[in-house]
């Protein structure tokens, strides 16, 4: 996320990750990356559109082996911490395929989305059972806590703020997993279900 020119200022960035056909074109640089020496798969914040501030970034995956137009600066000198690297991450008309955007938490919430619909039709059908239900209520819970969880860390600081959206999703979603039945509950009635 951290850039030269604005540090770790998400509203700031200036990398881009412009459309090009099915793919997106990625230009611009990172600094202060841990591991920028070793990782073969980065996560990159990018400007994805012409939104002002947060509302027009996105991730990019990028898979960096062999990539043309990826390119590591060199290591950073720190005054400790000597056993970690950190260094600059350089992107110049790199194409990474636009289904990279997002890709972890859009994975999660549509693997949980295609089980929710699936309990609901056996609702429907009067063949939802009470563990499955309870499987629902816990992973359902627990996929919004931890995408909600994802999405703050991008704003870093500002995503503790309350004026930010983001602040208020991830403070709601907690109480989900304490209500209509705490999530031990929840893990109780599934395990009674292993005994059948």
């Amino acid at each position: 996320m951290t850039e030269p020119g604005c540090g770790s200022d998400l509203q700031a960035i200036s990398t881009l990750a412009e459309r090009d056909g099915g793919e997106r074109r990625l230009n611009g640089s990172k600094t202060f990356i841990t591991n920028g020496q070793l990782a073969n798969l980065v996560c990159v914040a990018a400007r994805t559109g012409e939104a002002k501030g947060g509302r027009g970034v996105s991730l990019v995956f990028v898979e960096t082996e062999d990539a043309p137009g990826f390119r590591r600066g060199q290591n950073l000198e720190k005054i400790g911490m000597k056993g970690q690297d950190t260094s600059e991450l350089f992107f110049e008309d790199l194409r990474v395929p636009e289904s990279n955007l997002l890709a972890e938490a859009k994975t999660k919430t549509e693997v949980l989305r295609s089980f929710v619909n699936d309990c609901v039709e056996r609702l429907d059908a009067g063949s939802l059972d009470p563990a499955t239900a309870s499987m629902a209520k816990w992973w359902g819970s627990q996929m919004q806590c931890e995408v909600a969880d994802e999405c703050l860390q991008l704003f870093g600081g500002y995503g503790y703020m309350a004026e930010y959206p983001i602040a208020r999703l991830y403070s709601d979603a907690r109480v989900q997993k304490i209500y209509a039945g705490a999530n031990e509950v929840m893990k109780e009635l599934i395990a009674r279900s292993l005994d059948t």
